[in-house]
């Protein structure tokens, strides 16, 4: 089984599910069945994983899944599903890669909480 990561800026866990689409005699999706899923974890549950804390908001989680069901659904739904169309949930090759990516994204408000603007505001430092 080849495995590929799967990088999640989200903060909650997420569950893809593939689907069998059952259709009737004249062609018509009647019934669409689920046939496999994959979680991606959320990156709060991967902080508490890796004993991080909750005060780095600019980090990614990670999660090795089955490469064939990954392409599966980002063949099925990639361009429907925003966490995937607009890159919420990616792979990536490496983490570096994933890293740099995700500093290319905008972010908005959680840039207030980069480790550099965290030490400027004199943030305790057990909480950086």
């Amino acid at each position: 089984m080849a495995t590929i990561t799967v990088f999640s800026k989200i903060p909650n866990d997420v569950t893809f599910s593939l689907y069998e689409h059952r259709k009737n005699i004249s062609g018509e999706t009647i019934q669409s069945v689920p046939t496999r899923e994959i979680t991606i974890k959320g990156v709060t549950n991967w902080l508490r994983e890796n004993n991080k804390k909750f005060i780095y908001i600019n980090e990614i989680s990670e999660t090795i899944v089955d490469k064939d069901i990954w392409d599966a659904i980002i063949a099925e739904r990639g361009s429907a599903d925003p966490l995937l169309s607009n890159g919420l949930i990616y792979s990536a090759k490496s983490t570096v890669e994933a890293k740099a990516i995700l500093k290319d994204t905008p972010r908005g408000i959680s840039e207030l909480g980069t480790d550099s603007t965290l030490k400027q505001q004199n943030i305790p430092k057990q909480l950086i």
